[in-house]
């Protein structure tokens, strides 16, 4: 069994993979999640989704272990589904079982709860569905269409245009600025370039994460958009050492900003699918054929303009993967990238190293490693799926 721990952030996540992976094919693996997770820092509810992710596509995944204590109450299974965690991994976890430590089932619990969740994002009661300055978005293809795929951005299981998709990031504006007027006004002031980053990330997921690089149907399969907002003290920068470059890029921040404020604000958007990852799904080969030079090669391969996720396609409009013009307006908003998907773990700090040098028209797609800081990336556990979570800071626009 794997125990994830309440307090929750990148780097365990990545242990919790190595785990993962270290386990015995012919064992079933189990997983326990509290009740309450506490999501420690940027792109931390992310990393725990893609983890489950990967989970439930080992063929010796097990049940779902929802707390520490032998009896779970109703108010128990209410907080876990609100943390908005809870709806993704039970219904991921649905078929294979979900169990409290007493081997009791809990799918008649949960029914309910998720059912509720859902209720709210389908009636669009945002308000209802959020927790706090965080919010979910979550798309399930491998239900029927009419509980898999939520109307702010589907219409007759048709995606929605780049226009129509204002509404959701206007939610999703309001829900991780509601508590600050000015804060709000500020971020709308580039709403149609974040509008851009969140079509173009998740039509990707749309075109290319729904199947299988060998075009067969996933099964779970999710789909999700996430944003929340932080207000990092700038005395506990230091609480990322673990994360070489995100501190590079805080410090980096912090010496921007007017010296007199205490604070460092940014809003963190992710979106995440359980698709094939990058450099498969471009490549249409299996990542172990690859060498992870390879696999950097084809992943960068997918942010290039007149490239996509598929090599025998190009986009007339120009758009790659949906990174080409992503990286555009991080560079010009000096944000910060995260991308995890197959073996490799790489980040972009756009205030440090600018996409589009004036020195040369060409732009540059190199990423680093999240550990190292290395343009030669390290071999990270296999992890299923893409996750790409983004900084835009406040004060940089």
């Amino acid at each position: 069994m794997i125990n994830i721990q309440p307090e929750i952030d990148v780097k365990k996540m990545e242990e919790a993979l190595l785990a993962l992976q270290s386990k015995k094919a012919n064992n079933h693996i189990d997983v326990r999640l509290p009740v309450k997770c506490r999501f420690i820092g940027f792109s931390a509810f992310t990393s725990l989704i893609q983890f489950l992710i990967t989970w439930k596509r080992q063929d010796n995944s097990g049940r779902l272990i929802i707390g520490s204590n032998e009896s779970i109450s109703i108010e128990d299974i209410e907080s876990f589904v609100k943390r908005q965690y809870g709806l993704v991994a039970s219904t991921l976890s649905w078929e294979s079982g979900i169990i409290n430590s007493n081997g009791e089932d809990l799918k008649h619990l949960l029914r309910n709860e998720n059912a509720k969740l859902m209720h709210f994002l389908h009636s669009k009661d945002y308000v209802s569905a959020s927790r706090g300055d965080s919010i979910n978005f979550p798309f399930f293809d491998h239900l029927e269409s009419k509980r898999g795929l939520l109307p702010i951005v589907y219409k007759n299981q048709k995606l929605c245009t780049e226009q129509d998709f204002l509404n959701l990031t206007e939610v999703l504006l309001n829900t991780a600025l509601k508590n600050n007027s000015i804060l709000i006004e500020k971020f709308r002031e580039i709403k149609d370039d974040i509008n851009s980053i969140v079509f173009e990330l998740f039509e990707n997921t749309h075109k290319w994460a729904r199947k299988s690089y060998t075009e067969q149907f996933l099964d779970p399969s999710y789909r999700g958009i996430y944003t929340t907002f932080y207000k990092l003290e700038k005395k506990n920068i230091k609480d990322y050492l673990n994360s070489p470059g995100l501190l590079s890029y805080f410090e980096s921040l912090a010496s921007k900003v007017d010296q007199s404020y205490k604070y460092l604000t940014f809003l963190e958007i992710s979106v995440i699918d359980s698709g094939s990852g990058l450099a498969q799904r471009y490549a249409e080969r299996d990542a172990d054929s690859m060498t992870v030079s390879e696999e950097y090669q084809f992943l960068k391969e997918c942010l290039m303009k007149n490239k996509t996720s598929h090599k025998e396609f190009s986009d007339a409009q120009g758009r790659g993967i949906g990174l080409h013009r992503t990286m555009e307006l991080l560079d010009s908003k000096k944000g910060f990238l995260r991308i995890r998907s197959g073996r490799m773990h790489l980040y972009r700090n756009f205030l440090k190293f600018p996409f589009l040098n004036k020195e040369s028209s060409n732009p540059n797609y190199s990423l680093q490693d999240w550990d190292t800081n290395s343009t030669i990336p390290e071999n990270r556990p296999m992890i299923e799926g893409t996750s790409i979570s983004i900084i835009l800071p406040y004060l940089m626009f």
